[in-house]
């Protein structure tokens, strides 16, 4: 068996690759947050003598690392302007929900969350909750 691999030494993991695939910062926020969390467990189990496992959590201050963009899907303004078309035979708000969406950007469930008095008519803005 090769040593570095007995050894532990793993050098597709240093070049943040594992089965070939880049390691995303979702993948290690995961990771270190698995860790952080079982660093906190250990800071809340106490031996016989009433004493913490871990007097305090190295981990504790550490920011976890998150993805700063990530690709999210988008239709073009033809398949936009196709679902338009048909929107009033599915619902009579489907259009609005539609256009409000191509024209912010915004999610479904983001639109479907806003209230009456996130929206002010007089200045055209939105608050987005």
């Amino acid at each position: 068996m090769n040593e570095d691999k007995l050894l532990g030494h793993r050098p597709e993991r240093n070049q943040c690759l594992i089965s070939g695939r880049t390691v995303k910062a979702g993948a290690i926020e995961s990771g270190l947050g698995l860790l952080k969390a079982a660093l906190n467990f250990a800071c809340s189990v106490h031996d016989d003598d009433g004493q913490p496992l871990m007097p305090r959590n190295p981990m504790e201050k550490l920011k976890l690392p998150r993805e700063k963009d990530p690709k999210r899907p988008v239709i073009d303004r033809q398949t936009a302007q196709a679902l338009r078309d048909v929107a009033d035979e599915v619902h009579p708000f489907l259009e609005t929900i539609i256009l409000l969406a191509q024209a912010t950007g915004r999610r479904l469930s983001a639109i479907l969350g806003l209230r009456w008095d996130d929206i002010d008519f007089e200045k055209n803005t939105i608050r987005w909750p």
